[in-house]
């Protein structure tokens, strides 16, 4: 998950969430990607996926991208697959 705030945009902003797969760097796969229209506060997003099940041993990264058209943040978290 991630935590976000929005500040100063009155009767809302369009948001979007975007989770994606990484190895080493790499984009593997986009796993979703969701708009909404989010007033002034704190939010936290979460979202489930499914991890792809052919996966190889080895690290992995979800990247959570929160975009509007005037600001970005993202996030990051690794997990291992043995």
């Amino acid at each position: 998950s991630i935590q976000y705030a929005l500040l100063g945009v009155g009767s809302g902003v369009e948001v979007s969430e975007q989770r994606s797969l990484l190895k080493d760097g790499k984009v593997l796969a986009d796993l979703s990607t969701h708009s909404f229209n989010r007033d002034d506060g704190t939010w936290v997003s979460s979202q489930p996926f499914r991890v792809p099940t052919n996966l190889q041993p080895g690290t992995y990264t979800i990247m959570t991208s929160v975009r509007t058209a005037r600001s970005a943040i993202s996030g990051q978290a690794a997990f291992n697959i043995y």
